[in-house]
């Protein structure tokens, strides 16, 4: 679509730069769920840099198996994630508004 509107080599420079950007974003999101699920269930082994890759690469193979099934499975997988967000908002809300009332 866009290379058809500004041309090949403006369309093909801005594709792959979409696609960088996708592929960093989704490091960057593995990387940080992964030291959240550390940080909160404290499973370790190891050091932590090699914890840290051990369960980036299972959560990586996971995905990818994921990608393998239909639209239909993507689409129950993201309503179960944004499940998981929503709860977890509601959690950090509720514990903020909880320690404050503890801390006077």
């Amino acid at each position: 679509m866009v290379s058809r509107s500004l041309g090949p080599s403006t369309g093909g420079a801005l594709g792959i730069l979409y696609y960088l950007a996708g592929t960093f974003s989704t490091s960057m999101n593995i990387l940080g769920a992964v030291e959240t699920f550390i940080l909160c269930s404290g499973l370790k082994f190891g050091a932590e840099g090699v914890s840290e890759r051990v369960y980036s690469l299972i959560l990586l193979v996971l995905l990818v198996i994921s990608n393998f099934f239909s639209p239909r499975f993507q689409n129950k997988t993201g309503l179960l994630i944004i499940i998981f967000v929503y709860v977890s908002i509601i959690a950090m809300l509720i514990g903020l508004l909880s320690s404050s009332a503890e801390s006077r």
